[in-house]
């Protein structure tokens, strides 16, 4: 029996009696764009460090994204012995550019918008104070990505993406589909660390156009939406924020996940010989699934997270299938009334194509119409929208 209150999926195309296989295929690879814009200017390619000693001192930090950090002993409290044992390890990544690059591993399919965003992260890093200990500014930036307040947290992100202009942060739309595709793919790497097998093992599906194309539909149309709200006159980062925490929250906490994951990892690599112990739980961003889908993949999943209602953006609970259940109306009907919803059912036909209806009312058996007006028409593929009542 399902929770009344628990979010149901239904997929038309899941296998019959699936067995469960891993497999070793890599994560998607980022486009690679010819070039990559940086607010609204075309990004110059990212000059590395030499590696000489010590980093040269960066920008100033730009109102917003500025922080106010606790007492040197209070900050490391924020963070397990394991952790503070992996930073003090990996703090000589912060004595270049280059070697900070090695231990973030952003994908290099991001082309220049990846290098931009590592050279802007890296400044950050080195901006406040050049008297530091390296172990003391990765523990700094460690604690601002992931322990500062979330509007800091976003703040930060939404400034790798752009330029300053008349003192304010400032995105266009292309520059906000960059930034919601590569919160996409730092949720995929997050839970493919976390979870490894057990998520290429639920999505199995492939919308390889949906990621790009859904971030492309949010920047267009959804947070405009927020922008006109708050009687904004562009993308600020006030318009991004309000948008994030209501339609997906997880945004503040993807980059710094995902660079403490790299420095355990890279701490339990080189400790393995130590008996270092393994690192804390990370948090999972991508829904997790009671049972495989052959339609949905994991990162086209999270871009659907702003449409999903809060309840459904930690997991799915499959209902009914048409490759397990039958293909009758009839065993549709028996699988999905007496549950409440909210509740998600897919369609693929014979073209590929893939459209989704989302029902936040319990079905019932009669003639009438159902549903009500937060009742949601989903295109998946090849092209991602919404359709509102």
């Amino acid at each position: 029996l399902l929770s009344s209150s628990a979010p149901q999926l239904l997929s038309s195309s899941a296998p019959r009696n699936p067995a469960p296989q891993l497999t070793n295929s890599s994560a998607p690879q980022l486009p690679n764009p010819s070039t990559a814009r940086m607010g609204n200017k075309a990004a110059k390619p990212a000059a590395e460090s030499s590696g000489s000693p010590g980093p040269a001192p960066g920008p100033a930090m730009p109102k917003g994204v500025q922080v106010k950090y606790p007492p040197p002993g209070v900050m490391p409290m924020a963070f397990t012995p394991e952790e503070q044992q992996g930073l003090r390890r990996c703090a000589e990544a912060l004595s270049s550019e280059s070697q900070f690059n090695d231990l973030l591993k952003l994908d290099p399919g991001l082309s220049a918008t990846s290098s931009g965003v590592k050279k802007r992260l890296f400044q950050m890093a080195v901006s406040e104070t050049q008297d530091e200990k390296p172990e003391e500014r990765l523990l700094k930036l460690c604690w601002r990505l992931l322990k500062a307040p979330a509007p800091s947290r976003t703040a930060l992100l939404f400034h790798l993406f752009g330029d300053i202009e008349d003192g304010e942060l400032m995105l266009g739309r292309a520059e906000v589909s960059d930034l919601l595709f590569f919160c996409s793919w730092l949720a995929l790497e997050c839970d493919l660390h976390s979870k490894g097998g057990q998520l290429e093992d639920s999505y199995r599906g492939s919308l390889p156009s949906m990621s790009r194309s859904g971030a492309e539909y949010l920047a267009k149309i959804e947070i405009p939406k927020q922008r006109e709200t708050l009687k904004a006159n562009g993308n600020t980062v006030q318009v991004f924020d309000s948008w994030a925490k209501t339609y997906m929250p997880v945004v503040a906490d993807l980059l710094g996940t995902r660079l403490l994951m790299r420095v355990t990892e890279e701490t339990g690599r080189r400790g393995q010989a130590a008996g270092t112990k393994a690192p804390s739980p990370f948090p999972s961003f991508i829904p997790d699934l009671n049972a495989p889908s052959e339609i949905l993949s994991a990162q086209s999943t999270f871009m659907l997270l702003p449409v999903l209602p809060s309840a459904a953006r930690g997991s799915l609970k499959r209902l009914f299938s048409s490759r397990a259940d039958g293909h009758s109306f009839n065993r549709l009907g028996h699988h999905l009334c007496g549950y409440k919803g909210p509740t998600l059912i897919l369609f693929k036909d014979d073209m590929g194509r893939v459209i989704g209806l989302l029902n936040h009312q319990p079905w019932k058996d009669g003639i009438n119409f159902q549903s009500n007006q937060d009742c949601i028409l989903i295109n998946f593929h090849p092209r991602f929208s919404v359709m509102r009542c």
